[in-house]
């Protein structure tokens, strides 16, 4: 499966969607159905799927938020 396009320059703000979300928490969070989530945004030019699951673990150095880790599957 190829990966989006638009994923690899879509930037995440802290606090904003559910990768962001889980970034400014700073804890690990498995979602299981992404578009039932409240915090969820479509990223534009991306297809819409039925499910999609989300494993998502937040990078932090001391206290600074630097990224996270994300792994979807479709589904």
């Amino acid at each position: 499966m190829k990966g989006s396009p638009q994923l690899g320059h879509t930037l995440v703000q802290l606090g904003v969607g559910i990768i962001g979300s889980i970034i400014a928490s700073g804890q690990a969070e498995l979602v299981n159905d992404a578009n039932a989530d409240a915090r969820a945004v479509q990223i534009e030019d991306t297809p819409n799927t039925d499910v999609e699951r989300l494993m998502v673990a937040p990078l932090r150095a001391a206290d600074q938020a630097l990224g996270a880790i994300a792994l979807w599957r479709t589904g």
